[in-house]
C-alpha cells in the first residue's frame, strides 16, 4: 500500500466485504439461536457499517489515512524515519509491556490507541518495502538481539504479571 494510492471503488468493495460478512455471521447467529441476536444486534448488521469489528473500523479508518501517511513516510529521511520507528515502538509497546510486570503499579499506555497500532505496524512494514533487499532483518544481529529481548519482556509481562516488591 505504500506505492499505491485511495481509490474510492477499492474502500466501497472493502465496506462492502464488512457488511456481507456482518449479514453472513447474523444468519449464523440466529440459525444457532444465540442469545446475542437482539434488535439493536439485527438492525446494526443491516447497516454498511453498524456492526463493524474494531478490527474493520480501524481498517477503514487506515485505508483511508493512507495517502498521508505515504506522503510523509516518503517526506521522512531514512534516518529519520528509524528514529520515528523506534521511538515508536519503545514508547508504545515496551514501555507499557514492561511496566506490565507491576500491575499495581500506576503506568499509562501513552493515550495509545488501536489506529496507532496500525499505524506503526503499516511504517514497519512501509520501511521493509521501501528499503527492499538493502536490508537483511533475519540475519541482522541486533534484530534477533532485540526480538530475543522483547519476547523475554513481553513473556514475563503475559506470566510474570503478578510481581510485587
Amino acid at each position: 500500500m505504500i506505492s499505491s494510492s485511495f481509490k474510492l471503488h477499492q474502500f466501497g468493495k472493502l465496506v462492502g466485504q464488512i457488511w456481507f460478512y456482518s449479514l453472513v455471521m447474523l444468519g449464523i447467529a440466529m440459525g444457532l439461536g444465540l442469545d446475542t441476536v437482539t434488535t439493536r444486534n439485527t438492525i446494526l448488521a443491516l447497516l454498511p457499517i453498524g456492526s463493524m469489528s474494531w478490527f474493520a473500523q480501524i481498517f477503514l479508518v487506515l485505508y483511508i489515512l493512507t495517502p498521508v501517511i505515504n506522503r510523509l513516510l516518503h517526506w521522512l529521511q531514512h534516518r529519520y524515519y528509524l528514529i520515528l520507528l523506534a521511538a515508536s515502538t519503545v514508547i508504545w509497546f515496551v514501555i507499557p509491556t514492561a511496566l506490565n510486570l507491576w500491575p499495581n503499579r500506576p503506568h499509562t499506555t501513552f493515550g495509545f490507541k488501536h489506529i496507532f497500532y496500525f499505524i506503526v505496524f503499516y511504517s514497519m512494514g512501509a520501511y521493509i518495502k521501501l528499503a527492499g533487499s538493502s536490508i537483511k532483518l533475519c540475519s541482522s544481529y541486533i534484530t534477533q538481539k532485540t526480538g530475543i529481548i522483547l519476547s523475554t519482556i513481553g513473556i514475563l509481562g503475559a506470566f510474570g504479571g503478578g510481581i510485587s516488591s
